[in-house]
């Protein structure tokens, strides 16, 4: 099946395990090192060191295997700081509503409305029965901003999903996948983990391109279905490619555009090498981009008005829309 998604999502930076409270110093002060050398103003920096204290706690008291990440980043030539929490265990039950200060004050996810409201822009990405990874991160001076949420859960019964999906922020655009394995299960997700780890591997390179990169992975494998979309940031341009049942949708004050995926199918066998061919669009300010899986129904869309966390969409999509003959995934980006 590949390594736990933990070590996916933690690649990159400065990691600790968080084993006790003088792990949470170490995460602060870490924090306080690469702030003050990002040139971060004082009440930003130790906001951010007060939200990495409310995600390490939270982990401390509540997660298993918790972990924390640390590392510089940039935004259109702006820095800022980055603070990845991950843990391996259950997934957050009700994402939204943790961020919204819903439940017990003292459950797993108590310390995410504290992080949403210190932190200048929060990630989150929630596998049932996986784990669970928020992202918290501030600049040095205004940047586009974007936020994007993840929510998914396996074929009800199964231990994991056949669906996966990452993200990866370059300097000016963000790159988003989400990759269905055929079928459901650990052979599904096989396919989908090999295919993803692909393209997180060169997140520069055009999406053509990674679509052969992907390709190349799912040989062996049973295949999988994808989703790719580059999302740049300052202009709000839209590059995507799809092969398979993986939809994409824009939301925004006219309602959704559908951008059409094409037939194919990742899997190394000749007679299924589709040329993925790329599109255009554009996404409206304050707009949404949804990426769902086929174990999404059809009817399910971007809601009537927008709401204020990307996790509440994804969260809501899954829950209503879900299939329970299949994996459920939905990936939702917020811009503005």
């Amino acid at each position: 099946m590949g390594a736990p998604l933990i070590e996916r999502w933690t690649a990159g930076g400065d990691w600790l395990e968080v084993l006790d409270r003088a792990s949470v110093s170490q995460a602060r002060e870490l924090v306080r090192r690469l702030g003050t050398e990002a040139g971060l103003a004082e009440v930003t920096l130790e906001a951010l060191a007060t939200a990495t204290s409310e995600l390490a706690q939270n982990q401390l008291d509540h997660a298993r295997a918790g972990r924390l990440a640390v590392r510089p980043v940039t935004r259109a030539g702006v820095p800022g700081v980055e603070v990845i929490a991950a843990d391996a265990g259950p997934g957050l039950a009700d994402p939204a509503g943790a961020l919204a200060g819903r439940g017990p004050a003292t459950g797993l996810g108590a310390g995410l409305a504290g992080a949403r409201r210190l932190a200048q822009e929060l990630d989150l990405d929630v596998r049932a029965g996986e784990g669970t990874c928020a992202r918290a991160r501030a600049f040095a001076r205004p940047v586009p901003r974007s936020e994007v949420a993840v929510f998914g859960r396996p074929f009800p019964g199964e231990r994991v999903s056949g669906d996966d999906a990452a993200f990866v922020r370059t300097d000016d655009a963000l790159l988003v996948a989400v990759v269905d394995g055929l079928g459901h299960g650990p052979e599904a997700r096989a396919a989908s983990t090999v295919v993803t780890d692909a393209l997180v591997a060169a997140p520069d390179a055009a999406l053509p391109e990674l679509v052969e990169r992907a390709r190349a992975a799912a040989a062996g494998t049973r295949g999988a279905v994808l989703a790719l979309v580059r999302l740049h940031l300052a202009t709000r341009a839209v590059e995507h490619v799809g092969l398979g049942d993986v939809r994409v949708l824009l939301g925004g004050p006219g309602g959704a555009q559908v951008i059409p995926s094409q037939p194919g199918l990742l899997s190394g066998r000749p007679n299924e090498r589709a040329r993925a061919r790329q599109s255009a669009a554009a996404l409206s300010p304050h707009g949404a981009l949804l990426v769902l899986s086929d174990g999404l129904k059809s009817a399910a869309g971007p809601p009537a008005a927008p709401v204020a966390e990307p996790i509440a969409v994804a969260q809501d999509l899954v829950a209503r829309f879900g299939r329970e003959t299949d994996d459920a995934l939905a990936l939702v980006v917020r811009t503005g």
